[in-house]
């Protein structure tokens, strides 16, 4: 079962990947990043990024 254990480990690096990322960013942008995790919001932030 090593994967269902290593799973949550590479979702808590990406996530603080995506904070690395955010902070880096404005604080609007950093807020976004930070509490809207829908598949549709990461679309839009894509697309305005992009």
């Amino acid at each position: 079962m090593p994967n269902v254990i290593a799973a949550p480990e590479l979702l808590w690096a990406a996530a603080n990947n995506l904070a690395a990322i955010g902070s880096a960013l404005t604080e609007g942008d950093c807020w976004r990043w930070s509490h809207q995790w829908g598949p549709s919001e990461r679309m839009r932030l894509s697309w305005g990024s992009s």
